[in-house]
């Protein structure tokens, strides 16, 4: 056989080899008179592309042959042959979706429209509703992850989230939309937002303030002994100035009931010595003292004229009597246990009186001066005796 016949038999037995192994060529080997081409598979993947022989390496002269068509879409990616359109990554995760295989790269995507997920999308959801989600491959455009994504009260504080006195009150969630919270004392099943107050010097329904705003007091020092006459003293009242104290009491010293005054330091010592407040021969008893923020009022009832009425005199901040005694009731019944209170501007005086035959309550204003302002107001209308209302106190404001 001579050497050109040779080469044309080798060259035939190449493409028919090459047509009989690579599927992505059609092989149809007999026709003749057309240009020459070669089936190859360049990226490995089993599919080949045609390609003119020259372009294979092949030295020959075209014979009349032909090996098929192209199948392979793209014969230098090998996870491609059919889907070199649709394997893209179009959510720039890095994971692509609809590709033939995925050696060289990663998929298939889940879902190529959302960056966060590529093989977690069944997954990565956010059940209860709280912003948060729970399983997904990435949190780059959502909350996540979610401690508990059954619990809308919880995401990052699942393990914090506790209720250790068990009184159904937590502590340390993320949120409170399906349980109680927050509990201040989550060591103590009786304190709760709530919760009855107890007086314990602890603040039981979380208000923020110790046994309801009943302040619980503790006793600073020792005992000041503010009298010290022989005979008794009792009734006391006190007020406080802003920087000390007044107080009043009747005193029986002098062999009869008298009103006494005297100041008490913030720090609880006795500033000066006593005054008398009153000075006759009758009991006077029973003092209320209010301050005016300049100046002491005080009240008492007094037998001097024969029954009991109700006085009025004004006591200086340096505890100096301030001109003479106001007789504020004169009737012929008694009036007794008497209140005075300041208002800004004026005082006010309530007592018990029986000038009507039973025990009824009076009020009576008194200007800043020590002058009675109009009649007395009968404030009650009893038939009952006086025992059953004989003490009676007053509060007033700006706009009593």
């Amino acid at each position: 056989m001579d050497p050109r016949t040779l080469r044309l038999v080798i060259r035939a037995a190449l493409i028919i080899l090459l047509c009989s192994i690579v599927p992505g060529c059609f092989r149809d080997c007999a026709q003749e008179d057309t240009a020459v081409y070669l089936c190859a598979d360049f990226d490995g993947d089993g599919y080949g592309a045609m390609y003119p022989g020259e372009q294979l390496g092949i030295n020959y002269p075209r014979p009349k042959v032909v090996c098929g068509q192209a199948k392979d879409c793209d014969d230098h990616d090998p996870d491609n042959w059919s889907a070199c359109t649709t394997c893209q990554d179009q959510d720039g995760d890095g994971w692509y979706g609809a590709c033939n295989v995925y050696a060289g790269i990663n998929g298939p995507d889940c879902d190529d429209s959302d960056p966060d997920n590529w093989i977690s999308c069944a997954t990565c959801a956010d059940n209860d509703g709280d912003g948060w989600w729970g399983v997904c491959d990435n949190y780059d455009g959502r909350n996540g992850p979610d401690c508990d994504d059954a619990d809308p009260d919880n995401w990052l504080s699942c393990a914090a989230c506790v209720d250790s006195d068990l009184d159904t009150w937590f502590i340390g969630c993320d949120a409170y939309t399906t349980r109680n919270g927050v509990d201040c004392d989550d060591g103590d099943s009786l304190t709760y937002p709530g919760a009855e107050e107890i007086c314990d010097g602890l603040d039981n329904d979380c208000d923020g303030i110790s046994d309801g705003g009943v302040e619980t007091f503790a006793k600073i020092g020792q005992e000041l002994r503010v009298t010290q006459a022989e005979n008794n003293s009792w009734a006391p009242s006190l007020s406080w100035t802003g920087s000390e104290f007044g107080v009043i009491w009747e005193d029986n010293r002098d062999g009869n009931n008298e009103i006494y005054f005297a100041r008490i330091s913030a720090a609880g010592a006795k500033i000066g010595t006593d005054l008398r407040v009153t000075s006759d021969a009758s009991d006077s008893l029973n003092p209320s003292l209010t301050w005016t923020g300049s100046e002491f009022g005080v009240i008492w009832e007094d037998f001097r004229d024969g029954n009991i009425e109700i006085y009025f005199a004004r006591i200086s901040a340096a505890g100096a009597k301030i001109g003479s005694d106001l007789l504020v009731t004169n009737n012929a019944g008694w009036s007794y246990f008497p209140s005075l209170s300041w208002t800004g501007s004026e005082f006010g005086v309530s007592w018990a009186d029986d000038r009507d035959n039973a025990s009824e309550i009076y009020f009576a204003r008194i200007s800043a001066d020590g002058a009675k302002i109009g009649t007395d107001i009968r404030l009650t209308s009893t038939i009952y005796p006086r025992s059953l209302s004989e003490k009676k106190f007053l509060r007033l404001d700006n706009d009593s």
